[in-house]
C-alpha cells in the first residue's frame, strides 16, 4: 500500500499547553504530549471515514449501484504517530490524497485507455475483473467495453458486425480529471479541535 503522510501543524496548540503546563507547576515532555494528540487525531479521522461523512455516493446513485464502502475500508489504514518532533498522520494514498490536490490520470502501461464504469454491474470493479468483454466504437472518438452478441470484429476483436446487441459496462477514456475535494477527510478545524482534545488529555495526566 502506498501511504499518504500528513504532518499536523501544532504551533498554536503547543503554545497553549506550554502555558497551562507552567501554570500547574510542571514541565512537559513533547513526545508524550504528541502521542496524546496522535491518539485523538487517529480516532477522529477513522470515525470520519467510517461514517463516510465526506461522500454522497453520487456516482453509485447515478448508476443505481450499491456503494463500495471504500471510505469505511480506508478507515482501517489510518495511523497517527507522535514523537518529540511532532505528529504525522498516515493513511492509504489511493483515493484519499485528492483531499489535497487535483489529479489528471492517464494510463501508464498496458491498455491505452482508462475504463470508466457506466453500468451498475461494473461499479467498483475493473475491466480485468470480467471475461469476454469486447470493445465497440461509437462515432469517431468514443469507445466502450461490454458484452456483445455481434458477429465479426470491432477494433480488431470479436464482437463487431451488423445485428446482435451490445451492453456497455465501461467507456474508454484517454485520461480522467479528478478534482480536489477537501471534504473527504476531516477539515483543518476538526483536526485542530482533535489536537486540543489531546492536549487536554495530556494536561489531565499532569494534575
Amino acid at each position: 500500500m502506498i501511504e499518504l503522510a500528513y504532518s499536523i501543524p501544532l504551533g498554536p496548540v503547543l503554545h497553549s499547553v506550554e502555558a497551562v503546563a507552567r501554570a500547574v507547576g510542571r514541565g512537559h515532555e513533547r513526545g508524550i504530549l504528541h502521542q496524546a494528540i496522535a491518539r485523538r487525531l487517529e480516532e477522529v479521522t477513522r470515525d470520519y471515514l467510517d461514517q463516510e461523512r465526506g461522500t454522497t455516493h453520487s456516482t453509485a446513485r447515478k448508476l443505481g449501484a450499491e456503494p463500495t464502502g471504500f471510505y469505511k475500508k480506508a478507515a482501517g489504514s489510518v495511523v497517527a504517530k507522535g514523537d518529540s518532533s511532532g505528529v504525522v498522520l498516515t493513511m492509504q494514498r489511493a483515493g484519499l490524497s485528492r483531499a489535497f490536490r487535483d489529479y489528471h490520470i492517464r494510463p501508464r502501461w498496458g491498455p491505452k485507455l482508462l475504463t470508466i464504469p457506466v453500468d451498475k454491474e461494473a461499479y467498483g470493479k475493473r475491466a480485468r475483473d470480467f471475461t469476454g468483454l469486447v470493445w465497440r466504437r461509437f462515432g469517431r472518438d468514443s469507445v466502450a467495453a461490454g458484452y456483445s452478441t455481434y458477429a465479426g470484429l470491432v477494433l480488431g476483436r470479436p464482437g463487431g458486425g451488423p445485428g446482435g446487441s451490445f451492453k456497455a459496462l465501461f467507456r474508454g477514456a484517454k485520461y480522467a480529471f479528478i478534482p480536489m475535494r477537501r471534504s473527504i477527510l476531516p477539515s483543518d478545524a476538526e483536526w485542530s479541535n482533535a489536537a486540543e482534545e489531546g492536549v487536554y488529555d495530556y494536561i489531565d495526566s499532569l494534575t
